[in-house]
């Protein structure tokens, strides 16, 4: 279900009248009148496939699957009432659940997204007719713009790019409740979007995977693969639930949670005919003398790589290649004298079938820590959890 078919209002409507058992109270919060709370409650319960109020003389009494839903509807307001705090005129006594839409939502955060109104109507069925003037109304509410226009585009300002983020986690959240519903009513078809860092020693990912598949058979898995930065974005925007690989000594949110599971090695990794692997015994020096393949600059590894010559009081190798994907390394490596920083887990079907070779050296201060990084208000569903139970279990075996 696209959520942005849930009308907010409605959803208010219905915590309204759960909490105080009133549906003329539930219509006078949300300036509706009571048929129309009544009618939108009521087209909530056929876009979700339950019953979410028991009516009676009464009033109305919330249903078990309507305390799930609503429970994951309040965190999703939550997120939208923050804009009155992000505009550069901070307004927190508006209440914007109030004065804006999903589709308002939705097509806000897309224009952020794609900087051009022709791509973003585009991409969600639109004309550049109807994203131009939902634009205008946003920024008529808001009272104030957002976007620079120009003839290749538009920039979104600082304002827009932090709100269009609060879209993003609205929609996320929102996901979340029709799948926290969907899982008490034994509905298992949620899904899982997983990040996987390059070059991160992610054997027991897969294996999690299957596990979990194997318990909910009808789950929709993705991994995705990326520079560490892009996925972070991804994660801060709720479009990533779990980012799986090695951690940051310092992360730059105070708004993200690390979490170790394990700490891992590197070794020098080269082809298996290369001169430096027929030696009984090597040194740094020896190290010094080679090309190399590295990661990309930023990344631990890197560092590693860095501190690695300059704590034996040695220059830095100059003119390393940069690369982050495994297969390019291999080829690189099999085909010239160069040498890499892998962790023997990476290389071990290499080495096993003579391809590859890790020099016979000890390297200090080469561990990395290894873990996976999540929102630290992230509430995982059932499916989530339990990918995160399998996830150490798997880490715990290696």
């Amino acid at each position: 279900m696209q959520t942005e078919l849930l009308n907010i209002r409605h959803i208010q409507a219905l915590i309204y009248a759960a909490h105080s058992g009133s549906l003329h109270d539930a219509a006078e919060r949300v300036f509706l009148s009571q048929p129309a709370v009544s009618q939108g409650i009521q087209k909530l319960e056929q876009q979700l496939g339950c019953t979410l109020l028991e009516r009676s003389k009464r009033g109305t009494m919330p249903t078990p699957e309507a305390e799930i839903f609503i429970t994951r509807a309040e965190r999703a307001l939550r997120w939208i009432n923050r804009i009155s705090l992000l505009l550069d005129k901070k307004r927190p006594e508006i209440k914007y659940t109030r004065l804006l839409s999903a589709a308002q939502l939705r097509i806000f955060s897309r224009v952020v997204d794609t900087e051009n109104f022709k791509r973003a109507a585009i991409s969600l069925g639109l004309t550049q007719p109807t994203i131009t003037r939902t634009i205008n109304d946003i920024e008529a509410i808001c009272e104030q713009h957002f976007f620079h226009r120009s003839p290749f585009g538009v920039q979104p300002n600082h304002a827009a790019k932090n709100i269009a983020r609060v879209c993003d986690i609205y929609f996320s959240e929102m996901k979340q409740a029709i799948t926290s519903l969907q899982e008490a009513q034994g509905m298992h078809k949620g899904e899982l979007v997983v990040g996987s860092l390059p070059l991160a020693r992610t054997d027991w990912v897969p294996s999690a995977v299957i596990r979990l598949l194997k318990e909910y058979p009808n789950c929709k898995v993705s991994i995705q693969d990326g520079p560490y930065d892009s996925q972070l974005h991804e994660l801060h925007h709720g479009r990533i639930d779990i980012i799986v690989g090695a951690l940051r000594p310092k992360i730059s949110s105070n708004e993200l949670a690390q979490h170790k599971l394990f700490d891992e090695l590197l070794d020098v990794v080269v082809r298996q005919d290369h001169p430096l692997a027929q030696l009984a015994t090597i040194d740094i020096n020896d190290l010094a003398k080679l090309a190399w393949i590295v990661p990309r600059e930023g990344t631990p590894a890197r560092q590693v790589f860095k501190n690695l010559f300059t704590d034996a009081g040695l220059s830095i190798p100059i003119n390393p290649v940069e690369c982050s994907s495994l297969v390019a390394i291999r080829k690189l490596l099999m085909s010239s004298d160069r040498a890499t920083l892998l962790s023997q887990r990476q290389v071990a079907v290499d080495v096993d079938n003579g391809s590859l070779a890790i020099l016979p050296i000890i390297l200090p201060g080469t561990g990395r820590d290894i873990g996976y990084t999540t929102r630290k208000e992230w509430e995982p569903t059932q499916l989530q959890r339990r990918f995160l139970e399998l996830l150490i279990e798997e880490a715990s075996l290696n």
